[in-house]
């Protein structure tokens, strides 16, 4: 790609966070830290000291980066941080940032915040760092893989990352979506348009059965300018497979450590956060739907071990805090209580911080063996807080013997959905455009029901 090309891809993504800060979270609205328990580079060196049986990194000032940290990611990711660690966020979008600096400012907690291209070959990001955090930017890159490589040559030796990346294939329906916006003239600058897209995805969820789930589980977003820009108009989404992202993991000198199944999608593989799946079996359940996650992986660059560890004290804002509500959202654990997390998120707490805790045998003989393998999948427990060879095996076996795949309804034509063409039509008529770019409109919306 041309250096005229990438400044073009990189003008547009910047124009339209500029104007769609996101995700455009109010500064007074009450944020749950907790939930971000696995977001900090302690955790990603957790796994690493899972995986290896020692830290790669030792004790002293450490610099973490979080690189495209929007109005919010900053803020939630240093309160897993120890005051100790320099935070640095940079980030395309001056409204983002200058809300990122009022959080700050807000938390008492001193960052370098600042505007900044990361495919700008002037970049310059400073000391290496010991974590970097890419969650959901690397794929608005017009050239993702250097883009990684960028970030890798600034990592050091021993440090980990974490990245997330779209899981393009289970996003085709969207895509088609907003292929039909954009024949149907709609556009996301426009306030009018974006209220006509937000009726046309109501209607749909009604007329289209295929749909109707996929568009249930997006009303918070479709509701919310900022995020229904993101998910449908967004002006950069490179389109790429696993293997892409895999071989740019290569590339850029890093090595995988496990992927985050947050959807329980992999659950007949073995636990995915400590055993990276095989290429193949991970891309089967990418191709037939039952994976439709995004793909958030845990890197590290490899290097001897350190002579000493750092040690941390856990903050006592998160010590008083409840256990993250995402342990107890799965059939696994929806039935465990206070009493049962509490001492879990206290064990979870100290590995974290001081990388060591008490062994929670005794506690986990009370538990039903399932909820124990879905809490160690979230990233809430680990084999090596326990002696016993039994426990320490349950947690990286399967759950489950299989996974079906998902069965969706046939496509249905426009012609079976009459409120959903006239609508289509009118818009049409009032843009002045061709009705005949109704075959085309009705082709991309066939596409986006077929798995």
């Amino acid at each position: 790609m041309s250096e005229l090309a990438v400044q073009g891809i990189n003008a547009a993504v910047k124009g339209m966070y500029e104007a769609f800060p996101y995700p455009d979270y109010s500064l007074f609205i009450p944020l749950r830290w907790q939930e971000a328990y696995a977001s900090g580079s302690l955790f990603a060196q957790g796994l690493v000291r899972q995986k290896l049986g020692h830290n790669l990194l030792g004790e002293g000032r450490k610099r973490i980066l979080i690189a495209g940290c929007g109005d919010v990611q900053a803020a939630i990711i240093s309160r897993w941080e120890p005051r100790s660690h320099r935070m640095v966020g940079v980030d395309l979008s001056r409204p983002s940032l200058r809300k990122a600096k009022l959080r700050a400012l807000m938390m008492l907690r001193p960052m370098r915040l600042q505007q900044l291209n990361l495919e700008d070959p002037r970049v310059d990001l400073g000391e290496p760092y010991a974590h970097i955090d890419a969650y959901g930017m690397l794929h608005h890159l017009a050239n993702p893989s250097e883009g990684l490589q960028t970030l890798s040559r600034c990592l050091l030796p021993g440090g980990t990352m974490r990245i997330m990346v779209y899981n393009s294939r289970a996003r085709q329906w969207m895509f088609q979506i907003s292929r039909v916006f954009a024949l149907l003239g709609l556009k996301a600058y426009d306030r009018a348009d974006l209220q006509e897209s937000v009726r046309l995805l109501q209607s749909m969820q009604r007329n289209v059965p295929a749909l109707q789930d996929r568009l249930d589980g997006m009303k918070g977003i479709i509701q919310e300018p900022a995020r229904l820009v993101d998910a449908f108009f967004h002006e950069r989404e490179a389109r790429l497979g696993l293997s892409y992202w895999l071989k740019a993991i290569h590339k850029a000198g890093l090595i995988p450590l496990g992927l985050m199944d947050r959807y329980a999608e992999l659950d007949d593989l073995a636990n995915p956060l400590l055993r990276m799946p095989a290429d193949d079996l991970l891309q089967a359940r990418i191709d037939d739907l039952r994976f439709e996650n995004n793909l958030e992986f845990y890197l590290y660059k490899d290097a001897p071990p350190p002579l000493s560890a750092g040690v941390h004290a856990a903050p006592l804002n998160l010590r008083r805090r409840l256990p993250p509500l995402a342990w107890q959202r799965y059939a696994e654990t929806k039935s465990l209580g206070i009493g049962q997390l509490w001492p879990l998120w206290q064990a979870f707490l100290s590995r974290t911080f001081q990388g060591q805790s008490s062994f929670l045998d005794r506690w986990a003989r009370r538990i039903e063996p399932l909820a124990l393998q879905r809490l160690s999948r979230l990233g809430a427990l680990f084999p090596d807080q326990f002696q016993s060879r039994e426990l320490q095996k349950l947690l990286l076996n399967p759950m489950q013997s299989t996974m079906e795949a998902p069965q969706c309804p046939g496509a249905r034509s426009l012609t079976d959905a009459p409120e959903l063409r006239k609508q289509m039509e009118g818009i049409l008529l009032r843009k002045k455009l061709p009705l005949a770019r109704m075959q085309w409109i009705e082709e991309r919306l066939k596409r986006a029901q077929s798995l």
